[in-house]
């Protein structure tokens, strides 16, 4: 709904539902398993680990489509920094390395990685200072999570990351 739909109206409820699952009034199991299954669909095609196969058009499409619907739903829902560091903290290794990756495909979509840098500068400007230390730190500790390979189509995928010898 968040990315198909082009009520804004839908939209807007879409963002609500998705703030109040991360970001629940009260704790219960509930939201403890709702808040999970959210964070899986969203976060899921930026960390799911590359596979040596060859990509399919349909695995190719998920991480464009996930990060549009980030941003739909960062536009869209209530301004909150637990919200925001709650969905991005998770994803900043997979931006960074897909932004780097972006940099040196020279024929990529420039709204892309305009895309991408908004995310993680809107994760900068409201981390925590512990949190974004820690995050940064998992983030040059851990270069062997594959790489970000990207076509004229504007589809991108995560490969093996290869080692030069």
């Amino acid at each position: 709904m968040l990315v198909d739909s082009s009520h804004l109206g839908h939209k807007r409820a879409a963002a609500f539902a998705i703030h109040r699952a991360l970001v629940p009034k009260k704790t219960t199991g509930t939201s403890i398993q709702a808040s999970s299954t959210v964070l899986s669909l969203l976060q899921g095609p930026f960390l799911e680990s590359p596979s040596s196969s060859q990509r399919c058009s349909q695995a190719s499409s998920r991480p464009r489509r996930a990060l549009q619907t980030l941003i739909t739903l960062l536009l869209n829902a209530e301004p909150s920094p637990t919200f925001v560091t709650k969905l991005l903290s998770s994803l900043i290794a997979p931006l960074y390395r897909m932004s780097y990756d972006l940099s040196r495909f020279k024929t990529a979509d420039p709204q892309l990685r305009e895309s991408i840098l908004s995310l993680l500068k809107s994760w900068g400007k409201i981390v925590d200072e512990n949190e974004g230390a820690d995050v940064f730190w998992a983030l040059s500790a851990n270069d062997n999570e594959g790489e970000w390979k990207f076509d004229a189509e504007g589809h991108m995928w995560k490969a093996p990351r290869q080692v030069n010898r």
